[in-house]
């Protein structure tokens, strides 16, 4: 669930910077104009062949307090410059627009961009090109976006913006991408009382920090720190990585304001303290109607977990979460009445349920790590942004902010990650709640299991085949199709059922097909989808004998390519397995050929673990064939030095997916 605990910031602001704001001189905001002519900058031969190169990427976040404005607190501007060298048409082709986002602004104060040819031309920004977009369906607050003239191979674009925002404690700002980044500064200014922490992931930074005397005024300092990276690498996304979580990023936190202390502010454990009163405060009022519902539910009759699957499934299927502000949407009474909850309101309402029947849940802070890893030794409230719930009793979690998982299933991303738990305590009548940073595990891999058991028999010209399949799956391998096969429409449920049949015979007749344990609170039973196709996809005659693609019933595969040396650490998002069994009747008079192929065993260990690996064999007992495939990856995380191991089992599953078998007439 995405739960960004900044939005609860702006009481705490006020609570920790109006009474230094009115205390504060004036400080002008740094005059970092747009040059008026362009600078000259040799591009790195190193980056000579690169399809762009960003030669230069400024960000200055300027935070001040106005005495002409002294109730507003502190300003904040940000200012962006970049200048980029194009060099083929992709790169054109991806900077032919500028996109500005909106999110907290307050104020646009400038904005400019020229291309400059390659022999010197000069190409300003018509403003008139300038314009706004929402977001879908209104949320957040879009962007600007204006088109760039005169790009061609060889040109440089330069554009410049500068913002007034709403003042932020802790962003993120990604240096990487897929083009190299000669130099990237950002520039931190603020008043001498404040300071921020800054850490560099996935790359190597240089940084000074220092406090300065304003101009004119004895007492008056301010503090200056620069964060400075050079000469970054263009990274390319691959298969099974972590892209987003692997770039070069800075994360940046407000960490002391010596105004009013010298302890460390913005802490996990003040997060912690903030966020507690709002989930677990109980609200009277809502007692009644929390009884009232438990009872309609027959809670009182169920066991613990089945209390917390038919609480979870109630919530999920009649209050959907909105973006709409206002109280009404995080009270637990209003909420029940009109169905209709913000983030925060459903988690008081799971907690309130959860109380009233006698289960103890902690709310849990964590990071999608597909993003951005939860590191517990930099404590920035940016890796508080999504929101699971824990059950200490059971040691399992509930994802409140996915409608199609269901208890204990949680988004992948949020597994095998660090999180935040909010632990609850009582001293006499005195509750509070601490926090503890540990780590939320994978879900085992017998959790998340796939498989097929498929009976193939001939019709007597051999011209066709019948497949009888049961294909079964569990965890997080299922909650898909469980829960579309639950809420579509009826012809959308029988065209799902009919693909997941069909799936190794797409132009297959259907002969049955049916669908089992596929209701929301049978999550734990494996999904299992029974059928049988007829059809002649699988089968190709070459004269007297039959080639039969036997390899097709495993459905379509990955295969995976690399060209490059590999950049990135491998990352499969969850353990899971895969086990096929594949029975194919021998037509009487013929026999089989080509079934050594059957056989292949390709698996490694890692860290004297069995990591991944695919097993097929084979046997026959009269007119019977039986080929058993086992294919598992009992890891998440591999690093980039295990990637050859790694592909030569995924391509195996493709290679089998290749395979064919003859039937020879005797």
């Amino acid at each position: 669930m995405t739960l960004n605990i900044k939005s609860v910031l702006p009481v705490l602001l006020m609570t920790l910077f109006f009474a230094q704001a009115s205390k504060a001189q004036f400080i002008k905001p740094e005059d970092f104009a747009f040059p008026s002519t362009p600078e000259k900058i040799e591009v790195n031969k190193k980056f000579a062949d690169a399809s762009a190169v960003v030669l230069k990427d400024i960000r200055i976040l300027n935070f001040f307090y106005d005495k002409d404005k002294p109730k507003e607190g502190l300003q904040s501007f940000y200012t962006t410059h970049k200048v980029i060298q194009i060099n083929d048409t992709r790169a054109i082709e991806s900077y032919n627009k500028i996109y500005i986002p909106l999110s907290g602004v307050i104020d646009i104060l400038d904005i400019r961009a020229r291309t400059i040819s390659p022999n010197g031309t000069i190409v300003e920004l018509n403003r008139s090109t300038i314009k706004e977009i929402q977001n879908k369906e209104g949320e957040g607050n879009g962007y600007k976006i204006f088109a760039v003239e005169g790009l061609e191979k060889g040109s440089r674009l330069e554009y410049y913006f500068k913002l007034k925002k709403e003042f932020e404690t802790s962003f993120t700002i990604v240096t990487q991408g897929s083009v190299p980044v000669q130099l990237q500064q950002i520039h931190i200014i603020c008043p001498g009382n404040l300071k921020f922490d800054y850490k560099t992931y996935n790359g190597k930074s240089e940084s000074v920090d220092s406090l300065f005397t304003e101009e004119g005024s004895a007492d008056s300092k301010r503090r200056f720190a620069v964060i400075t990276s050079t000469n970054v690498p263009g990274k390319d996304e691959e298969k099974y990585s972590n892209y987003n979580a692997d770039l070069m990023r800075h994360e940046i936190q407000l960490a002391y304001n010596y105004a009013v202390g010298k302890s460390r502010i913005y802490t996990y454990n003040s997060a912690v303290q903030r966020m507690y009163p709002m989930f677990y405060e109980n609200d009277p009022k809502a007692t009644k109607p929390i009884q009232k519902l438990s009872s309609e539910l027959g809670l009182g009759k169920l066991s613990p977990e089945d209390k917390i699957r038919h609480i979870e499934n109630y919530i999920k299927t009649n209050i959907p979460e909105v973006k709409t502000e206002g109280p009404d949407y995080i009270d637990v009474v209003k909420i029940l009445q009109k169905r209709l909850a913000r983030s925060t309101g459903l988690i008081r309402v799971y907690l309130h349920m959860f109380a009233a029947n006698g289960i103890t849940c902690q709310v849990v802070y964590t990071t999608d790590r597909t993003k951005v890893w939860f590191d517990p030794d930099f404590e920035t409230w940016n890796f508080l942004d999504e929101s699971i719930l824990y059950f200490p009793d059971f040691d399992k979690y509930l994802d409140p902010g996915s409608i199609v998982l269901r208890y204990p299933e949680v988004l992948p991303g949020y597994t095998a990650n660090n999180g935040l738990f909010m632990e609850e305590v009582s001293v006499g009548k005195f509750k509070s709640a601490m926090g503890t940073v540990k780590k939320i595990p994978p879900s085992d891999v017998s959790k998340n299991a796939e498989i097929i058991d498929a009976y193939c028999k001939f019709n007597n010209s051999l011209d066709s085949v019948n497949v009888t399949v049961t294909h079964s799956y569990t965890g997080g391998l299922a909650s898909n199709d469980r829960f579309a096969y639950n809420y579509l429409q009826k012809d959308e449920k029988k065209k799902l059922l009919d693909e997941l049949v069909r799936f190794c015979m797409p132009d297959g007749k259907i002969i049955s097909e049916e669908m089992l344990n596929y209701d929301m609170l049978e999550c734990e039973k494996p999904l299992e989808i029974k059928g049988e196709v007829r059809g002649t996809a699988l089968i190709e005659k070459t004269g007297k004998d039959v080639l039969f693609k036997i390899g097709d019933l495993l459905g379509p595969q990955t295969e995976l390519y690399q060209e490059k040396p590999r950049e990135s650490d491998i990352d499969m998002q969850l353990e899971n397995s895969q086990t096929r069994i594949l029975k194919v009747e021998i037509p009487e008079g013929y026999k089989l050929s080509g079934l050594e192929a059957l056989k292949n065993t390709v698996k490694f260990d890692y860290e004297g673990k069995e990591a991944c690996g695919f097993i097929a064999t084979y046997e026959v007992k009269g007119n019977l064939l039986t080929v058993n495939i086992t294919e598992y990856y009992n890891v998440i995380r591999l690093p980039k030095s295990e990637f050859e191991n790694f592909r030569k089992v995924i391509n195996a599953s493709a290679d089998f997916n290749k395979i064919n078998i003859v039937l020879e007439k005797i």
